[in-house]
């Protein structure tokens, strides 16, 4: 829920010009909230145990929503007092344009797999050290999977708004594609888990701004709410699916062969990034 509101929101208060930069700012903010959780974690997990801070993330959790109830009536501009139904606007979306460039964010969500299958990947290849040991150095790895995400992201909203959402979007799929490269041979050597969780923090930089700010460019302000709703379920769906199949092969024939098959979509996707040329409303060139 929280997310098709959030980038319909952002959609409309940003210009056109600027949706990369707008979109990519947004993404670095909430990639550096993930950065601080999960270290606070670590450190709370060591000191308190797992359920105590479980607990303790009510707190920000709570701040978090109030901050966005604030925010959300300080952007509140004036209304023209004409309540439209609630429905989604499927036959606007179609004339938008909006059918084709959903193909290569499919194939992109039914790769992208739940960050805590990589946070598992991590945990086995270090249980050598101890259980409490390797979950806690899993833990900082995705820490610093964040923190990438959150300055790839900040970058890839300004080279966004010079070349278009089609070039971010494929660097961010093949970012995927080397990425669980290395965590499938992570056994090999460590370094390869740490690279791969730091380009998957890249690829998600890249390819979340570039989704965003195509939906933000392709679709006028009365369709976006719309637009934005069938990404997150296109978004829901693939990682669903994408993580389910990928967990199964991890438990039946190998972690090799879960990241393999990630990977597969992930390039499938770079493959179809061409469809990402789209009329946009302002008349700009979305790329």
């Amino acid at each position: 829920m929280r997310s098709p509101a959030r980038d319909a929101l952002l959609g409309s208060l940003a210009r056109p010009h600027t949706f990369g930069r707008a979109f990519g700012l947004e993404r670095a903010g909430d990639n550096l909230g993930a950065v601080v959780g999960p270290l606070l974690a670590a450190v709370l997990v060591a000191w308190l145990g797992l359920r105590p801070a479980i607990w303790f993330a009510f707190v920000p959790g709570m701040l978090a929503a109030i901050a966005i109830i604030v925010a959300a009536r300080e952007a509140r501009g004036p209304t023209t007092g004409v309540r439209r139904p609630m429905r989604l606007d499927v036959r606007g979306l179609r004339r938008a344009g909006i059918g084709r460039p959903l193909l290569p964010v499919l194939l992109f969500e039914c790769g992208n797999l739940a960050t805590t299958l990589l946070i598992l990947r991590a945990t086995d290849l270090f249980t050598t050290l101890g259980f409490a040991n390797a979950a806690s150095l899993a833990i900082l790895l995705y820490a610093g999977h964040n923190a990438v995400a959150a300055l790839i992201a900040l970058l890839g909203g300004f080279w966004l708004d010079r070349v278009g959402p089609r070039r971010v979007f494929a660097s961010g799929a093949i970012a995927y594609v080397l990425a669980y490269g290395l965590i499938a041979h992570a056994s090999i050597h460590w370094g390869f888990a740490v690279a791969g969780f730091l380009l998957a923090g890249a690829g998600i930089g890249l390819a979340e701004t570039a989704e965003s700010a195509l939906i933000a460019r392709i679709l006028p302000d009365e369709l976006r709410g719309s637009g934005f709703g069938v990404v997150g379920g296109i978004q829901a769906v693939g990682n669903i699916v994408g993580t389910v199949v990928a967990g199964a092969l991890y438990a039946t024939v190998s972690p090799a062969a879960a990241f393999t098959y990630a990977g597969a979509w992930m390039l499938l996707s770079a493959c179809t990034a061409g469809v990402f040329r789209a009329r946009a409303p302002s008349g700009q060139n979305p790329g």
